[in-house]
């Protein structure tokens, strides 16, 4: 079976749910039938469906293809790094940033911060791939790499607030790009999401034998963390994020995603000014090997033609859950909902 199997299926779920829905609310009567028992019935079978579909999802055959051009990628990556003889965790961060938003790890050779997703269930990462991303994509393909390099390292949520993204050490020479739409979108959401603290950003926790780094590859920066106040700062206390502990464990008992706690172990933070010192050096070691890079890149091209085309035969996570949502849009034609209700009602009788 494929992605798209799945959705037909959850599609005919969603409209014998509505259907039903419709028929008990004008009191239809087809062979006695209790169509509020067969309703509700009809709606655990389409819930169970939905919390389950990102384990479903994997065992499709597009799905399987998918993930294993990645973990190519992903590969090849890490041995990239290896090539360098990167070791330390800053040093891959300050590499990871420079290659994703440099376009290296991207079919197009560009890296955008935009939000038409696929949202792949365990395999986040792709939509990098795909040049197009936020916050959890870019997280999750460097715990990815982390993984691959044998490092401990999860995603972590948090609340964020302006300030602790503005201030962050921002030390790659890349821009970070967005898509038009982008900026308008994050000024009219994030006064609301500051006074409320909701889980609306993801960073990265990687620990090696020493330290233990909390680090935002969206946004290039290294924070550290309070055990007192349980928060993340960056520079001074002005500029938090808010560790969403309810979240994180969800997704951690449940094996989602790269999830985990953070935690109150005796590792160490390393301080401002030796990250930046050696961010800095990996970024000129970067810089004189970019022909290196390029090639890397270029060698790398058609693992990321075949992993964006796969992947843009697949609906983003909404279409996915809600089949009967057009393709491209996230608002429900009801028109078209509406006449698909019909159709069932009629062939009931």
């Amino acid at each position: 079976m494929k992605l798209r199997d799945f959705e037909n299926i959850r599609k005919t779920e969603l409209l014998f749910v509505l259907a039903s829905g419709y028929l008990a609310s004008n009191n239809f009567d087809i062979n006695n039938i209790d169509m509020n028992l067969l309703c509700n019935i009809l709606q655990d079978i389409y819930l169970i469906d939905i919390l389950s579909s990102y384990r479903t999802a994997t065992l499709t055959s597009d799905y399987k293809e998918m993930k294993e051009l990645y973990g190519n990628i992903i590969s090849n990556t890490a041995n990239l790094i290896k090539d360098f003889n990167l070791k330390n965790p800053i040093e891959v961060f300050s590499f990871y940033v420079h290659l994703y938003r440099g376009g290296f790890l991207s079919h197009n050779g560009d890296f955008k911060y935009d939000f038409k997703l696929k949202d792949l269930p365990m395999l986040l990462g792709v939509d990098v791939v795909r040049g197009k991303g936020v916050c959890r994509n870019i997280s999750s393909m460097l715990v990815d790499i982390y993984r691959e390099l044998d490092f401990d390292s999860s995603n972590l949520v948090v609340g964020c607030t302006s300030k602790s993204i503005k201030n962050q050490q921002q030390l790659c020479d890349y821009p970070k790009k967005r898509a038009k739409e982008t900026p308008e979108y994050i000024k009219k959401v994030m006064p609301v999401v500051e006074v409320l603290r909701v889980p609306d950003h993801m960073i990265t926790k990687v620990v090696d034998d020493d330290h233990c780094y909390i680090l935002d590859p969206t946004n290039d920066g290294m924070l550290h963390y309070n055990k007192e106040k349980n928060r993340f700062y960056v520079g001074n206390e002005d500029n938090v994020m808010y560790p969403i502990t309810l979240i994180n464990l969800y997704q951690k008992v449940l094996g989602t995603e790269k999830f985990d706690l953070i935690d109150s172990t005796d590792k160490s933070e390393i301080t401002d000014e030796e990250y930046i010192d050696i961010y800095l050096k990996t970024l000129k070691l970067f810089k004189n090997n970019l022909k290196h890079i390029q090639e890397f890149s270029y060698s790398n091209r058609q693992l990321y033609e075949d992993l964006y085309n796969l992947s843009e035969e697949q609906r983003g996570l909404v279409g996915r859950m809600f089949p009967v949502v057009p393709k491209h849009k996230i608002n429900i034609d009801k028109d078209a909902l509406k006449n698909e209700v019909k159709k069932i009602v009629k062939k009931l009788g």
